[in-house]
């Protein structure tokens, strides 16, 4: 006599999964010498293009965030004072926008293994198939692509960075972690080249 029936192992997982894209691209200038900057002023308003669709609340929120975050840029001094920074962070938003994409209405099958356990102990396992189907709907998308720029005192481009991201959720929590991904990527310039000049 069969004492109890359970669910162990679904074939494939009865949910849907989240659209995520990222992208970047960086550019240094493989001559400069990065020891060189001491100290660092960031331009306290991000560029949006015409283009972008972005709320009052979120161009706040990203103007904190971008505060927030420079603590990460902790091998220069952060300075508020333009004409005597050694290099200077400017940050270029070319598209902030939501996209909508339309999902049909699709049947499908799903396949899980069922698992049998008898008085005496023993197991056995069944294979059951379930007939399901999802309803039509939208999928909204949320992206941005942003360009970071740092120039020296000359106004040169030493290194720059583009982010591009998409996904279904805030765009203000990937623009935030983009930031914080470039104060890291060129703290992490500089370490490596100071570095490498002990080790010469």
């Amino acid at each position: 006599m069969k004492k109890f029936i359970m669910i162990l192992t679904m074939l494939v997982m009865l949910s849907n999964f989240n659209m995520v894209f990222a992208e970047s691209s960086s550019w240094k200038d493989p001559a400069y010498d990065f020891s060189k900057i001491k100290t660092v002023y960031i331009e306290p308003e991000i560029i949006y293009a015409p283009s972008c669709s972005i709320g009052e609340l979120e161009l706040y929120k990203n103007l904190v965030k971008l505060d927030e975050e420079k603590g990460k840029l902790d091998d220069f001094k952060i300075i508020d004072d333009k004409s005597l920074a050694d290099a200077v962070i400017t940050i270029n938003v070319t598209s902030w926008n939501i996209k909508e994409t339309y999902i049909p209405t699709e049947e499908y099958t799903k396949e899980a293994n069922i698992e049998y356990v008898d008085t005496d102990g023993s197991t056995t396992y069944e294979p059951v198939t379930f007939d399901l189907y999802t309803e039509e709907h939208y999928v909204y998308e949320q992206y941005f692509t942003a360009e970071f720029t740092v120039t020296d005192n000359t106004g040169k481009v030493i290194f720059k960075k583009v982010e591009k991201r998409e996904a279904d959720k805030d765009t203000f929590a990937m623009f935030g972690r983009a930031i914080k991904d470039f104060y890291d990527d060129f703290n992490e310039i500089k370490e490596k080249y100071v570095k490498a000049l002990k080790n010469k």
